[in-house]
């Protein structure tokens, strides 16, 4: 069984071997067959070459022939042939697929020259005929105007759902305001101003004559109004009365300082120049003038704020009945009864006020000691805020324990004030104080600079000399007053330290009444009268 497997198998590849040599065998031939073709037909091209070149070499030689033959036979000149036209340019030919392009570029529609532009022009021309330009145009012409009458529709629809939504809105608010009652309200945009008897006033701007809440009239109006003479500068502005006795009012721009005949008064707010304009609260003309009436309304939610000024009348009625000439008040200026206030609670400000002890009685220097404003007296005057001119007071009195020919007076608190604190110290057994220096003028002032010198305010004084080195009273003199000055009103004006904020040198004798209050608070923080000053916001108080 096994050898005939093994004979089958040789047999296979016996047949596969005899196959194999007849498939070479008859690719052989094939290639020499090939072969063969291809020297035979390189052999018939050699022929072709070689009978075209015979050929061109005789007829060469039969063109030189005749060449020959016509110089002997012709005598007329021969014609030189015609250049041929110039073939115009066709289309470009794609060099793979031998069209032309599909489509035309820039580049290729530049190189067809003008001739054959306007030619392509004309032939389009004939081709389309007049009808069809006509329904072109008709076309066009049918299409815009559907394009217009769409935008006025548009239009008209947008038109009319505004004045719908206009009237919807001014309905909704007509219905609101009826059903809340609510009524047109005026603005704080301007305010009536009236000067005269006149029925006409003017507008002006809200804020101009009401600030802060206080209510201003122009000076300028007044001095119109009632005749004023006015002398001054825009800072101290007198105004004086041609009505009997010439009253006189003196106001200092910018501060709620003013004089009426020649009287300090202390205004409700201050007054200010602006735009070469003097505004004056109008209270001050409601307490200390007559003749003038001012009089405010507020506003309400049916008319706006107004202010009128006036001369006032005496013979009013008969001005209305029968029409006789106005006789006017005389215009004066008087000083109001003064005011008790209140005293000042120190002890609810500061607990710490209430445990002072004295070893005399002070119960009449007490109202002086501690006034019933705290910060009444905290005026600063320095090199930096300089007094605008001399300050007159009418309470300088003389102070107590002078030392020197020249007359020491002070401000009645600190004149007071200073009175009691020499008591104390001889309780205590200090008696070397000796008063000198207090209030000066510009005119008399030993500074360089007057308007710097803070005497001008009548409420620093020199308890000693301030020298250098101090003997030993003077030692102690300088140990009470800075623990005992406070108790009286007084602060050291230039202590230890303190120099580049002073801009003075130390000066252990030199003490400024400020009132207790103050005084207290100072000492206690261990600043000076800038310090303080600046670090409580009290420039308010700072004003003369």
């Amino acid at each position: 069984m096994k050898n005939d497997l093994d004979k089958d198998m040789f047999g296979e590849f016996d047949f596969m071997y005899r196959h194999k040599a007849a498939l070479e065998k008859q690719k052989k031939e094939e290639e020499e067959k090939r072969k063969a073709e291809l020297e035979a037909e390189q052999k018939r091209l050699e022929e072709e070459l070689t009978e075209k070149r015979k050929a061109e070499e005789e007829k060469g030689g039969q063109e030189k022939k005749q060449k020959k033959t016509n110089k002997k036979t012709a005598k007329q000149p021969v014609k030189k042939p015609e250049p041929e036209k110039e073939k115009e340019p066709g289309p470009k030919i794609h060099p793979k697929y031998g069209k032309p392009y599909k489509k035309d570029t820039e580049r290729d529609r530049k190189r067809i020259p003008d001739r054959r532009r306007s030619k392509i022009r004309e032939e389009y021309k004939k081709e389309k005929s007049t009808k069809e330009h006509e329904i072109d145009r008709e076309r066009i012409h049918a299409e815009r105007a559907a394009r217009r009458m769409k935008l006025s529709k548009l239009g008209l629809m947008s038109l009319a759902t505004l004045l719908v939504a206009a009237v919807l809105f001014s309905v909704s608010v007509a219905a609101i305001y009826i059903i809340t009652g609510y009524s047109k309200k005026v603005t704080h945009k301007n305010i009536a101003y009236q000067v005269g008897m006149s029925d006409n006033s003017t507008r002006i701007p809200y804020d101009e004559l009401i600030r802060n809440g206080t209510v201003y009239v122009c000076g300028n109006d007044l001095v119109t109004l009632c005749g004023f003479t006015v002398t001054g500068n825009n800072k101290e502005i007198k105004y004086i009365s041609p009505d009997k006795g010439n009253d006189t009012v003196l106001f200092y721009a910018g501060t709620v300082t003013a004089e009426v005949n020649k009287t300090d008064i202390r205004l409700s707010a201050p007054s200010f120049y602006e735009d070469a304009k003097l505004y004056i609260p109008m209270e001050f003309f409601v307490d200390y003038a007559t003749g003038i009436v001012c009089e405010y309304e507020p506003e309400t939610d049916d008319s706006r704020s107004k202010i009128t000024v006036y001369k006032k009348v005496l013979n009013e009625s008969a001005v209305k009945l029968s029409g006789a000439s106005p006789i006017y008040e005389p215009v004066t200026f008087r000083i109001k009864q003064a005011k008790t206030l209140d005293k000042i609670d120190e002890s609810a400000i500061d607990p710490s006020l209430s445990d002072i002890n004295y070893k005399i009685d002070v119960t009449s220097y007490e109202k002086y000691i501690a006034p019933s404003e705290p910060y009444s007296y905290i005026t600063l005057i320095n090199g930096e805020r300089k007094a605008s001119g001399t300050y007159t007071f009418a309470d300088l009195t003389p102070a107590p324990a002078q030392n020197g020919d020249i007359p020491v007076t002070l401000r009645q608190n600190a004149a007071k004030s200073l009175e009691a604190l020499i008591a104390e110290a001889r309780a205590d057994g200090v008696i070397g104080f000796a008063v000198s220096g207090g209030y000066v003028t510009l005119e008399n002032s030993a500074k360089d600079d007057p308007a710097s010198d803070e005497r001008l305010l009548g409420l620093t004084v020199d308890m000693a000399e301030n020298k250098t080195k101090l003997n030993a009273d003077e030692q102690r003199m300088e140990s009470w007053l800075s623990e005992n000055a406070a108790r009286f009103g007084f602060i050291v004006r230039y202590p230890k330290d303190k120099e580049k904020i002073t801009g003075e040198k130390y000066r252990p004798f030199t003490i400024r009444y400020v009132g207790r209050y103050a005084a207290i608070r100072m000492t206690g923080t261990g600043m000076c009268l800038e310090e303080f000053t600046s670090a409580y916001g009290l420039e308010r108080y700072m004003i003369y």
